[in-house]
Parts: C-alpha cells; sequence; structure tokens
C-alpha cells in the first residue's frame, strides 16, 4: 500500500489492514509513493512524505494494539484486531527511518548494501529488532508462458508501455530494483530487465528475488492469471519438500497476489503506481 495522502486521516481505514489480515493472513507492504502527482492529486504536501509515513507507522500499530490512543488531538481506540498477534508482518517500503525505531522490517527499493548497514545500525542504536528483505542486485521483472516467443508477440507491447512509463518516474534519489532503459520491444527484451520465462526456465532461476507482475502494462486479465499460475506451478515444483513424495504447495490468493516465498513479490495491479 502506498496511499499518500488524506487517507492518513482515517485511523478506521488503516486498520482495515487487519481485516485482510483475517482474510489471508500474509504480510503487509507499506510504502509512501515517489511521484509529485500523487500528493498533488491528492491535496497532500511532497515535502511532507516522511513525516506521513511515520504516522502511518505508528498509527497502525496503536490502531492494532485494540486499545485507545491519541490521535491528532482526540482518543481513538480500533476493536477489530488483526488475525496475526500482535500485527501483521509489516513491511516497509523505500528508506523510512522509522522502520528502525518501531522495530519493523524493511523492504528497500532496490539492492542498497548500505541502507542495510544504516538501518541495522539504527536498530542497534533504538534496541528493537527487524530484518531488512533486500532485492538482489539483478532483479528481472518476470511473467511466465509455455510459449515466450508468442507472449512477446502478443504482449511485449504492455511490457514496453511499463518500463517507458516507469522510467520518468526514477532519479538520482530514488532507485528502483526494476529499472530499464529501452526504447522498442526488441531493446527491452535484449535488455533482460523484463523476461518472459517457461515454467521450467523459472523452475531453475537462482534468483534471491522473484518478481511477478501479472498484469504488468495493462496485461490482459486472462493472461496475468495464467502467468500467474504457471509461477504457482513451476515454484510449488521448486519447493518440493524432500521426504515426503508431495511438491510444497504455493497458495493462490487471487487479487492479492501469491507470495510463495519469503523473497517472492507478486504486486497484482494494472500498473506499479
Amino acid at each position: 500500500m502506498r496511499p499518500p495522502a488524506r487517507q492518513y486521516s482515517r485511523p478506521s481505514a488503516r486498520s482495515g489492514e487487519g481485516t485482510l489480515d483475517g482474510l489471508h493472513s500474509g504480510p503487509v507492504q507499506s510504502g509512501v509513493g515517489y511521484r509529485p502527482e500523487e500528493y498533488e492529486r491528492a491535496g497532500a504536501e511532497w515535502g511532507r512524505r516522511g513525516r506521513l509515513q511515520d504516522e502511518l507507522l505508528e498509527t497502525l500499530l496503536a490502531a492494532w494494539s485494540g486499545e485507545p490512543f491519541p490521535y491528532r488531538g482526540r482518543t481513538v481506540r480500533v476493536t477489530l484486531r488483526p488475525y496475526t498477534r500482535p500485527h501483521p508482518v509489516l513491511l516497509v517500503g523505500g528508506s523510512s527511518r522509522a522502520a528502525a525505531r518501531l522495530g519493523l522490517p524493511l523492504f528497500p527499493s532496490a539492492h542498497l548494501p548500505e541502507l542495510e548497514a544504516y538501518y541495522r545500525e539504527q536498530c542497534a542504536a533504538h534496541g528493537t529488532e527487524g530484518f531488512c528483505m533486500m532485492p538482489a542486485e539483478r532483479t528481472p521483472l518476470l511473467h511466465v508462458s509455455e510459449d515466450p516467443e508468442r507472449t512477446w508477440a502478443l504482449y511485449g507491447g504492455h511490457l514496453l508501455h511499463e518500463a517507458r512509463t516507469y522510467a520518468p518516474w526514477q532519479s538520482k534519489d530514488i532507485r528502483s530494483a526494476v529499472r530499464s532503459a529501452a526504447t522498442t520491444v526488441a531493446e527491452l527484451r535484449e535488455e533482460g530487465v523484463y523476461r518472459i520465462v517457461t515454467p521450467d526456465e523459472l523452475a531453475g532461476l537462482a534468483a534471491e528475488s522473484l518478481v511477478l507482475h501479472p498484469l504488468c502494462g495493462g496485461m490482459p486479465v486472462e493472461e496475468g492469471w495464467r502467468s500467474l499460475r504457471l509461477f504457482c506451478g513451476a515454484i510449488a515444483r521448486k519447493r518440493h519438500r524432500p521426504g515426503s513424495g508431495e511438491p510444497g504447495r504455493c497458495r493462490e490468493e487471487g487479487a492479492a497476489g501469491i507470495s510463495p516465498s519469503p523473497q517472492a513479490f507478486c504486486p497484482w495491479s494494472p500498473s506499479r503506481t
């Protein structure tokens, strides 16, 4: 979730993530976005995004406790508590200092060892414990197909659309694990940042991070589901449990995406905005 704005003014809306936890009992990711246009559209100040993120995290943790807490001059209590106790795993995306102060896990936007070192230093300084879910140095964005040639021909334009739309949003101060400079489908394919792989190729990848985006660039829903199911099957086979005679299970979670391993990230949205 990356809400930059007025949603912060409603603790009940944010604590609703606890309701989602009851439905899928999985992790929640928090971030504040990185486009000034998002803030302008929502009527929020771009320069306050760090403080808004801190307030969001503190409010979520307080709301999930089920106890009364002060919020902007009034006392608030949220009685609907998360299924996971004391609260769902809350991944903080980006470079929030509050993650270390609150003992929350950090999910950097790119392979940034210096940020991980700073995070661990701050955890030690605040007496908290957390972990850093660092993307690999090279993190391709994957789409799974039984016929990559056909899929490139049909849907390469969707991947290129996202790559070209996403690139201008990044700057020297904003880095992403997935970054492309391609201007044509051929360049995109040669570059290797966006990859269409078969299930067998996926199962053979030794990547530390697997990034799947089923609806990349407005991909048709049917094709997104096809890729997602092939991904599930490949990961289940890869995680075969020794001695059990049964493959490891890979759970589909519909529109919420799936997380077949702690370092598999599957955003399910028409674009990464």
